[in-house]
């Protein structure tokens, strides 16, 4: 985004709208100065691309300490190994996305992804959409469904049966950014989005080597249907060229 004047103002006369393509998918902007006059008020061109780099986390690092799982390091800490019991960490991913598990476990205590934790052996139940299943050094891929998935799914293990549980939610909805205000501070107002989900402003100067980076000390407010997102102006922060982007993302500590 160009550095702004003060009073510089932005309204999109329509709203631009972008289906969103999972978890994750960012949208970036760039707000060019096209003319500027003593005469003329400050106009700029909006473009919104999709773009799938930033997405949240789709690969999960399992291990065994013990008689549990640890993902991506993390443990249940109130959570006693055992056989048959709920001990690893709970996660949770969204609906109309591919997760990756790779599996660094011990020898006997290769996982399985199960729509229910009392089979014996646990495989009996296996999820179908998870493959390969059984694994303790290797990846598990497990895709699930936009529509007709199942809300809870489990890891386990194949041979002691302890497990966590995996929390499924639907989709993010799809996005349309309403207007872009830049005064004193920079608001944007949206629809689609939901208390679940939460709008990450970005910024970057160059697309090719610059680095995306979070906007820093923005406030998202969701009432009656809009999303509301707010911050300071960027210019200390921002060069000849800087982009925003807009990434939908779950908020901290659905998952590890």
């Amino acid at each position: 985004m160009k550095c702004l004047s003060a009073g510089a103002l932005l309204e999109l006369r329509r709203p631009l709208t972008a289906r969103t393509m999972g978890l994750g998918t960012n949208f970036y902007m760039k707000l060019s100065l096209i003319a500027k006059t003593p005469f003329l008020l400050l106009v700029f061109v909006l473009w919104l691309v999709p773009t799938e780099s930033g997405r949240a986390q789709t690969n999960y690092t399992v291990t065994t300490p013990n008689l549990q799982y640890a993902v991506n390091g993390v443990i249940l800490t109130n959570a006693a190994p055992g056989f048959f019991v709920s001990n690893s960490p709970p996660l949770t991913l969204v609906a109309g996305s591919t997760y990756t598990f790779t599996m660094q476990a011990a020898s006997i205590h290769p996982m399985v992804v199960v729509t229910q934790f009392t089979g014996s052996p646990p495989s009996s139940f296996a999820y179908s959409n998870a493959s390969p299943q059984v694994v303790s050094s290797g990846t598990i891929t497990l895709h699930i469904p936009a529509t007709n998935f199942p809300s809870t799914l489990y890891y386990q293990c194949n041979i002691h049966g302890f497990y966590g549980a995996i929390h499924i939610i639907p989709p993010p909805p799809a996005s349309q950014i309403l207007s872009i205000a830049v005064t004193t501070n920079i608001v944007m107002l949206s629809t689609g989005t939901n208390t679940l989900f939460t709008l990450v402003p970005q910024y970057n100067s160059n697309l090719v080597t610059g680095v995306w980076q979070a906007v820093p000390a923005y406030t998202n407010t969701f009432a009656n249907g809009t999303n509301t997102t707010t911050f300071d102006r960027l210019d200390a922060l921002c060069g000849p060229n800087t982009f925003l982007r807009i990434s939908q993302q779950p908020p901290p500590g659905l998952s590890p």
